[in-house]
């Protein structure tokens, strides 16, 4: 679009994407290939965001891990784009829904349940949106997370080893103030 990189900074227009929190989890052992990209974003006037730069596995030494662009070979950049899109996946299935929305709202639940009446005004607003979550929460991790049959196990890069490693490494530094707007963003 014709700027800078530092106009479109100052224009709040770039946006880094930082999957490190995967960096050397364990994964299935038939996918022996680990990544932890860090990806650079632009978003456009429209607010589309458009990848500039995709690192897979972030550090100082490009030599070994390079930086790939959309100018590269074509296959080399889709390359790219697809070990981003995998970490991207893997890190929404672990941290944002099992961790975030399954066992972070499974918390608020039992805590509302176990201390509110049900006449206070908060239970009744939130009491039809927690009503099932900890059965749902027991037959997803059931089915996650079984030894012989589990999905993670079965499909998933990370597996159910990876995936709680992942959530462990997400909730030791995990702050309900941080995971609120604006924070959440930064």
């Amino acid at each position: 679009s014709g700027l800078s990189l530092a106009s479109a900074m100052a224009d709040d227009r770039i946006y880094i994407v930082d999957f490190s929190i995967l960096r050397d989890i364990p994964c299935r052992k038939s996918l022996p290939v680990k990544v932890a990209p860090m990806g650079l974003f632009f978003a456009s006037k429209s607010g589309q965001l458009k990848p500039l730069a995709i690192q897979l596995v972030p550090n100082t030494d490009t030599t070994t891990n390079p930086v790939f662009r959309p100018s590269d070979p074509k296959y080399t950049w889709l390359a790219a784009k697809m070990w981003f899109n995998t970490a991207d996946s893997q890190h929404h299935l672990a941290i944002s829904k099992i961790a975030r929305t399954n066992f972070l709202t499974e918390t608020f639940a039992v805590a509302i349940l176990r201390n509110l009446s049900p006449k206070h005004p908060l239970y009744q607003l939130v009491a039809p949106h927690i009503r099932y979550i900890i059965e749902a929460n027991k037959e997803s991790i059931n089915y996650l997370m079984d030894a012989t049959r589990g999905w993670l196990d079965r499909d998933c890069t990370l597996g159910r080893f990876g995936t709680i490693e992942a959530i462990r490494r997400d909730f030791q530094n995990f702050s309900v103030m941080n995971a609120m707007l604006p924070h959440d963003l930064e």
